[in-house]
């Protein structure tokens, strides 16, 4: 509760809401202590339906002592402690002295509960205090027990309660200064007091370590996920617009996927997070996290929720595991980003190289190279003018994917491409790798300048048909000649194979006669 007027000394205690429970033991274990010698103000005992930022602004103008707590890990709500330790900083630069103790300093008191290692204090990172004032109690996370004992032994200087029996003495000491000039305590007195105060310390520190033997000693997080947050206006806007307003952040191991240095906690604006990819790569992430987050979305996984890496070397699927929607109308989205794992290879080397290779090389004509292809010009020239950018955008998509398996399972290895095409080959590799290269780029630069634009006229579609119809002609022979090859090859292995075990059933078959009619012959002898 917010302070009284009464002489007692008024201390606040600073906490994010994941430590309620430690910072309810240590008010429990003070006012048990000082009785009516302190008042104690937290937040969680403040009335519903006040305005609690200013209580907390006013309460920290008359604070005395603060003391911040912390347990060594950063935490979602960790901004409130260092806005109020900030406050708290700022008053004491006007009035650095108690108001009804004014011959008393105000004073800060970091109080952190952490293990041996590591010793870090994230949560005090960046606020200006002094290390002599930290009250450090000190544990072993492994050991329940082995804490509880140590409690006990006065002799280990570093036992976890002697810490705290230095946080309530001095809390005792300031306290005596604020009262009259007492010449009538005795040594016995003092003793005694002491014998208290360490009494407090040792089941203050029980209660801490009961409740910190329940918290995650450290988190591991092997899956990646974006955390996207959107504007109140989200529902009312474009799908495109929806991706590009966003705010995003990473967590886990995936900031490498996206060409961003690791960075926990950051939060991106869409230009950022989307600088170091290319255009073509740009607009298949931003299609798949549209899909995922617009209003429409839909529960199954959609074929667009692949995405490449902005190096185009890895494959990952994307789909939604939350969506919170806040009273601010603002909501937020859990993209999980989970990367495709190659297939464990089964059999024969060979056979499972071609078949690779034939799966790549069909796969290729069945997306562009037959009348029927879902990217052909025949089926462009079908397509509707307002249409034209999702099908140009799939195409980009579907080739990328197809490329990025190509070279996932090194069908462009120069060896494998030889042990494909044969020897002979090499004379006109050079050639072939330049004919692709150019129709490549411009089938690329083309589907990039239909992306670029709010809309569409027939006379974009007709352009970008002229230049897919050049890619396909151009690369026609192409694939004609490598499915050939592949398809050449397996038919060749599985004849030999099939040779083979005729050979061996041939064998097997004469063996099995002559051990039968040796056992006729023994028979009749």
């Amino acid at each position: 509760m917010p302070y009284s007027n009464s002489d007692s000394l008024n201390i606040f205690l600073s906490y994010a809401s994941e430590d309620d429970k430690i910072s309810e033991a240590l008010a429990r274990t003070l006012r048990a202590a000082f009785v009516d010698a302190i008042e104690i103000t937290m937040m969680s005992e403040f009335p519903s339906g006040l305005n609690w930022r200013r209580l907390v602004d006013d309460s920290i103008a008359e604070t005395d002592i603060l003391i911040a707590i912390a347990t060594g890990q950063m935490k979602p709500s960790h901004s409130f402690t260092g806005q109020e330790i900030g406050s708290f900083s700022f008053s004491t630069r006007s009035q650095p002295k108690m108001a009804r103790f004014n011959s008393v300093d105000r004073r800060m008191i970091p109080f952190a509960v952490l293990p041996h290692a590591p010793e870090t204090m994230n949560e005090f990172e960046g606020i200006d205090i002094d290390p002599a004032n930290l009250c450090a109690v000190r544990f072993d996370a492994t050991n329940f027990e082995e804490n509880v004992n140590n409690l006990y032994n006065d002799g280990e200087e570093n036992a976890p309660d002697r810490m705290l029996f230095k946080l309530l003495s001095d809390i005792e000491d300031i306290i005596n200064q604020t009262r009259p000039t007492s010449t009538s305590a005795t040594m016995t007195r003092i003793e005694q007091r002491a014998t208290i105060l360490k009494g407090h310390a040792r089941s203050l520190c029980k209660e801490i370590f009961e409740n910190m033997r329940c918290r995650e000693r450290s988190v591991i997080q092997p899956k990646s996920k974006l955390i996207i947050d959107v504007q109140p206006s989200w529902q009312r806007a474009s799908k495109y617009e929806l991706v590009e307003n966003a705010t995003l952040r990473i967590e886990g191991p995936c900031y490498d996927a996206f060409g961003l240095s690791d960075a926990p906690g950051r939060k991106y604006k869409w230009a950022d997070f989307a600088s170091n990819a290319e255009d073509d790569i740009v607009f298949g992430w931003r299609e798949a996290l549209a899909e995922l987050i617009s209003p429409a979305q839909r529960a199954d996984f959609i074929d667009n929720s692949i995405i490449l890496s902005f190096d185009r070397k890895r494959i990952f699927r994307v789909f939604t595991s939350r969506t919170a929607l806040f009273y601010s109308n603002d909501a937020r989205f859990h993209v999980y980003v989970v990367e495709m794992l190659r297939h464990k290879d089964h059999g024969d080397p060979l056979t499972t190289l071609l078949l690779r290779a034939l799966q790549v090389s069909l796969g290729y004509r069945f997306m562009f190279l037959e009348y029927s292809s879902e990217f052909s010009p025949t089926m462009f020239m079908a397509t509707n003018v307002r249409d034209l950018k999702r099908r140009v955008l799939d195409l980009i998509n579907g080739l990328n994917l197809l490329l990025q398996t190509a070279e996932e399972y090194q069908l462009n290895d120069p060896k494998t491409i030889i042990g494909v095409l044969g020897i002979s080959a090499s004379r006109y590799l050079d050639d072939m790798y330049k004919s692709w290269d150019i129709e490549r780029t411009g089938l690329y630069e083309a589907a990039k300048s239909i992306l670029r634009k709010n809309e569409c006229s027939a006379a974009d579609k007709f352009e970008f048909v002229e230049v897919l119809k050049s890619f396909c002609d151009r690369t026609r022979g192409m694939n004609m000649d490598y499915s050939g090859s592949v398809l050449k090859l397996l038919h060749e292995k599985i004849n030999a194979d099939g040779t083979a075990k005729k050979t061996k059933n041939s064998r097997g078959g004469k063996n099995m006669k002559s051990m039968r009619k040796s056992k006729e012959s023994k028979k009749e002898r």
